[in-house]
């Protein structure tokens, strides 16, 4: 499934602008605090990894992306009922992904990432182990292999999947690299209860 945000963000296949990022606004922290807090998600891990508050297009949370060629890109969570759940800037996302790292590190598990398609999701992996979002269900061949290439790079062996309940065809982009597949007991990871979070990750 591709959501309506996912068609804006590919429709836009010109050349890659260098925006500035949307302005923080540090007097919504509170908001932002309450919105993760509600989904029993960790606002100092969302803080720790350059996600803040703005209002741009509403408020929302802002979630730096990475890619291969070093410029901005972002998506922009709405923390209230906007019918744009995420925004993003009007430029090619090209292999851009959301990644994310714990604040402590599991010893028993330095060489593992897990991979979702949402950053939301990603949050709430992140409080056990590196993690990666590909912002959408059906990534891009060149999301694939900026994944891929990021993985070796930072010896990431032990690559674990958590599809939506909706979409294990998600499993299928990365067959190939052998991953453990693990199925959350709710649609989406950040759905369930951080208790059985922590029993199905940790």
């Amino acid at each position: 499934m591709i959501y309506d945000h996912e068609k804006k963000e590919r429709a836009n296949n010109g050349e890659v602008t260098y925006l500035p990022m949307p302005a923080p606004r540090p007097d919504i922290s509170p908001m932002m605090l309450a919105y993760l807090h509600d989904r029993e998600l960790s606002y100092q891990l969302a803080r720790g990894n350059g996600w803040y508050p703005t209002l741009s297009k509403g408020a929302r949370i802002v979630i730096p992306c990475v890619n291969s060629i070093g410029f901005h890109y972002w998506q922009a969570r709405s923390m209230v009922n906007d019918p744009l759940r995420y925004d993003s800037p009007p430029i090619p996302r090209r292999d851009s992904i959301v990644m994310l790292w714990p604040q402590k590190q599991n010893p028993n598990a330095l060489h593992t990432v897990v991979i979702t398609e949402g950053p939301m999701k990603s949050l709430a992996a992140a409080e056990f182990y590196p993690s990666i979002a590909t912002m959408g269900a059906a990534p891009s061949e060149e999301v694939l292999e900026h994944i891929k290439r990021k993985i070796i790079a930072l010896g990431l062996t032990d690559v674990w999947i958590v599809p939506d309940l909706d979409a294990p065809e998600f499993i299928d982009n990365f067959r190939e690299l052998n991953p453990k597949i693990v199925m959350p007991t709710c649609k989406d990871l950040d759905q369930m209860p951080r208790w059985e979070r922590e029993k199905l990750l940790g």
